[in-house]
C-alpha cells in the first residue's frame, strides 16, 4: 500500500551513535522506503548520543527504534530493524 499522492509518511529513527547496528538499521529503512514508497516519505535520524533529551521526550528506551509519526496511528518497532520489520513497523504489510 502505497499512501495517497497528499500523503506523506513522516519517520524518525532513533540510533545510537556510528555503530555498525545503526549504519544497517537505517540502510534498511532507506531501501524499504525508497522500493515501496517512492517520493512519498521523510526521514529523521537521531543520535541519542548527541540529542538525548529528544530520547527521553519520546519515551525511547532502546535503539534503533523506528517511529511512524505520520499518519496516525503512531507505529514503533525497537530492535533489528529486517526488512518485513520496517515494512510492519511502517504500516505497509
Amino acid at each position: 500500500m502505497k499512501p495517497s499522492v497528499c500523503e506523506q509518511i513522516v519517520v524518525e529513527l532513533f540510533v545510537l551513535g556510528q555503530s555498525a547496528q545503526s549504519r544497517d538499521a537505517l540502510e534498511v529503512v532507506r531501501r524499504v522506503c525508497a522500493a515501496r514508497l517512492g517520493s512519498a516519505w521523510r526521514l529523521e535520524v537521531i543520535d541519542i548520543q548527541q540529542q538525548p533529551e529528544r530520547m527521553r521526550a519520546a519515551g525511547i528506551v532502546a535503539t534503533p527504534t523506528l517511529v511512524r509519526r505520520q499518519p496516525e496511528p503512531v507505529l514503533c518497532t525497537i530492535g533489528r530493524l529486517t526488512e518485513e520489520r520496517v515494512a510492519a513497523g511502517l504500516g505497509l504489510d
